[in-house]
C-alpha cells in the first residue's frame, strides 16, 4: 500500500470513529460533571454541619482542646478522628464553600459555579 493510500485510509477512518466516539465519550463526560457536582454540594453541606455543630458544641473546635477527664462517653463534644475526618478536608470544604458564596454572590450560575 502506498504512503498517500494509507494516509487517505486513515482520513477515512476518521471521518468515521471520531464521531461514533463521541457519542459515547460526551454522555461520560456528562454523567461524570454530575457527579462532581453532586460530590461538591455534599462536601459544601459538610462544611456547615460541622460549622453547626461546633456552634453548637456537638463538635469539637480547635481552642476547646481535649477534657480534664472523661465522665461518660457522651459528656465531650466529638472530635474530627472521632468522625474519622481530618482538619485539612475540613479546611478545603470551607475554601470550596466560600468560594461558592462568592461566586454567588457575583452572580454566576449554579452549575457553573459548580463546574469550575
Amino acid at each position: 500500500m502506498r504512503e498517500h493510500d494509507l494516509h487517505v485510509a486513515l482520513a477515512d477512518y476518521l471521518a468515521v470513529a471520531l464521531p461514533a466516539d463521541a457519542v459515547y465519550y460526551h454522555p461520560a463526560n456528562e454523567t461524570h460533571g454530575d457527579c462532581l457536582r453532586i460530590i461538591t454540594r455534599a462536601e459544601i453541606r459538610m462544611a456547615d454541619e460541622i460549622d453547626r455543630g461546633q456552634a453548637s458544641g456537638e463538635v469539637a473546635r480547635a481552642q476547646d482542646g481535649r477534657p480534664a477527664s472523661v465522665q461518660s462517653s457522651d459528656t465531650y463534644p466529638a472530635t474530627y478522628d472521632s468522625l474519622g475526618i481530618s482538619r485539612q478536608r475540613v479546611a478545603e470544604w470551607r475554601e470550596m464553600r466560600d468560594a461558592a458564596a462568592v461566586l454567588a454572590a457575583w452572580g454566576v450560575p449554579l452549575r457553573a459555579r459548580l463546574a469550575a
